[in-house]
C-alpha cells in the first residue's frame, strides 16, 4: 500500500520536481563552463547569453534534423 501511495505521489509531485531536478542538473553542468569563463574575463551575464543562445541553437538544430523523420512518420501512420 505504501509503495502504491508513494508512487502517487511522485505522479502528483512531478509537475514541480521535474523543473526543479533539471534546474540542479543544470546547474552541476553549467557550473564548471561558468567559472572557466569567469576566471578569464567574461562576466556572470555574457556567460549566461552565451548558454542560453548554445541551448537555442542546439533545440533549433535538433528541430530541424527530426522534422523530416517526423513528417514521414507522420506520413506513414496517417495517409492522406
Amino acid at each position: 500500500m505504501f509503495i502504491i501511495l508513494l508512487l502517487q505521489g511522485l505522479v502528483w509531485a512531478s509537475d514541480f520536481l521535474i523543473p526543479v531536478t533539471a534546474a540542479i542538473l543544470g546547474y552541476f553542468i553549467l557550473n564548471r563552463p561558468r567559472r572557466w569563463l569567469q576566471r578569464i574575463g567574461v562576466s556572470a551575464v555574457f556567460s549566461a547569453a552565451i548558454f542560453t543562445g548554445l541551448l537555442t541553437i542546439v533545440i533549433a538544430l535538433l528541430l530541424v534534423q527530426l522534422s523530416t523523420p517526423a513528417a514521414q512518420f507522420i506520413e506513414m501512420i496517417c495517409p492522406h
